[in-house]
Formats: structure tokens, sequence, C-alpha cells
């Protein structure tokens, strides 16, 4: 076998996994790692953001971020195998609406 055909074996059958890649989406590696990210605007200062894809077990962690410029940020927490909740702040602590937003959530 040339040494060539022998290597290409090996990268088709390694495979690249699960994957959904939009703007809200998911990629899935082999071993189960999986990656999900999304973005949205919501007028409330908290809400449940669901996950394109289920994680098989809760996330390791989700980071939020906020789409500002006037000192307001977001923070996550309750994370589960399906959502996440999204909290609204001001810069000084007070609670304030999320408005745009962007997450990236990584887990099994």
């Amino acid at each position: 076998m040339m040494p060539v055909s022998r290597y290409l074996c090996i990268f088709i059958n390694v495979g690249f996994g699960e994957r959904l890649l939009e703007a809200d989406g998911y990629f899935e590696l082999p071993g189960g790692l999986l990656l999900q990210w999304g973005h949205g605007s919501i007028h409330a200062s908290s809400a449940i953001i669901q996950f394109k894809k289920s994680f098989n077990v809760t996330p390791f962690i989700v980071l939020p971020h906020k789409i500002t410029t006037d000192g307001r940020y977001v923070t996550s927490s309750d994370y589960t195998l399906t959502s996440f909740s999204l909290y609204g702040w001001n810069g000084n602590g007070t609670v304030n609406n999320i408005d745009s937003y962007t997450y990236f959530a990584l887990g099994m």
C-alpha cells in the first residue's frame, strides 16, 4: 500500500463528529465533548435559554457575553441538560435588561 493511501484511510476512518455549524450551533467531537454556542436578544432581566442539542451530563461551563457599550453585563446559572438561566445586570450590580447576548457552552 502506498503511504498516501494508508494515511487517507486513517483520515477517513477518524471522522469529525456531529455538528451544526450555524450562528446557533454545536460541534460534538468523536470522544463525546460537546461545544455549543448561540446568540439572541431578550428584553427582560432574566430568561431561560435552550441549547440546540441536549447534553448527556450537566455542562461543565456556560460563558455568556453581553453585547453592549454601556457597562451592562450578563451572568448564567442553573445549568441543565437542555438549558441555562441568563440574568442581566448594570455595571453597579443592579438588575437590568439582558438585550443582546452570546454564549458558549462546554460539556459532554
